[in-house]
């Protein structure tokens, strides 16, 4: 059995201490970049990503910024993952909108052929799969796997918009088993967020081995920061603190939970629902 593995997406003061032994990783690229030549806008996520991610040999996966509302344009998103050294990088997104979507990257993989400052190896790239439907997104995915630059595209990352615009909390574990149905193992499969609707997505993933390769969340910190044990997901809604990732231990009264947390993730990426077997 393929675990999922869990990409936890810390505030910038703890990065280093709950994300350093990790395998694989999720920054936001709009944290990173030094915008207009100053300062980034966060010094903590700087100084770890220069220093720790480097001397580890983990896949770091680095995000448009688009679920914040603050995705970068096409240079500047290179420019961040060739300066901390990015293994994969999400390609340009429109949320809820696959027609959109799919022009962006495409235009996105037409600058990629220009000079880039990677000084080695160029980051795999992801392309985000959205939709009102389970069946919109998966035209979507056909018309980018029939597109003339398909072959760039490693991984397929799954938005919770199609869960959230379908009405259907199992929209992306069905949309990952007809990737996985169409087109076997042409793509790696990573899930943007932890669903909030449906306690069991993690379990039902690991369920079938090699679906979903990973899957990247802020919710082992926004429930500590409410002092919620993440077990309780599908029973209490937990929405992103305004000031997310400028949060630091002092910020969380019950410390203990961010592990006890991350804890549960990781267990339920390793634990399959044994009935969906049967």
């Amino acid at each position: 059995m393929i675990p999922v593995e869990v990409a936890i997406i810390p505030p910038g003061a703890l990065a280093q201490q709950y994300c350093e032994d990790r395998r694989i990783q999720m920054a936001l690229a709009g944290e990173l970049i030094h915008p207009n030549g100053g300062e980034p806008p966060n010094a903590h996520y700087l100084d770890f990503y220069n220093q720790a991610w480097k001397s580890h040999h983990v896949e770091w996966l680095l995000d448009n910024g688009a679920w914040e509302g603050e995705r970068l344009n096409d240079y500047d998103l290179i420019r961040v993952a060739a300066r901390y050294g990015a293994t994969e990088l999400v390609a340009p997104d429109v949320l809820g909108d696959p027609s959109a979507t799919l022009v962006l990257t495409q235009q996105f993989l037409e600058t990629l052929r220009g000079p880039m400052p990677f000084g080695g190896k160029v980051p795999r790239i992801a392309a985000v799969a959205h939709g009102q439907s389970l069946q919109e997104s998966l035209e979507f995915v056909s018309e980018l796997n029939h597109s003339d630059t398909s072959h760039h595209i490693k991984t397929i990352s799954i938005s919770r918009t199609t869960c959230y615009r379908s009405g259907n909390p199992t929209a992306r574990f069905e949309l990952a088993l007809e990737i996985k149905k169409r087109y076997g193992t042409r793509y790696d499969i990573h899930l943007l967020g932890f669903s909030d609707q449906w306690p069991t997505e993690l379990q039902h993933c690991a369920s079938v081995s090699g679906l979903v390769r990973s899957m990247d969340t802020i919710a082992p910190f926004s429930y500590a920061h409410r002092g919620i044990n993440i077990e309780e997901v599908g029973r209490v809604e937990v929405p992103r603190p305004d000031n997310y990732f400028d949060l630091t231990a002092e910020d969380f009264d019950q410390p203990f939970l961010i592990e006890r947390n991350i804890k549960t993730l990781d267990q339920w990426g390793l634990t399959p629902i044994q009935r969906w077997n049967q």
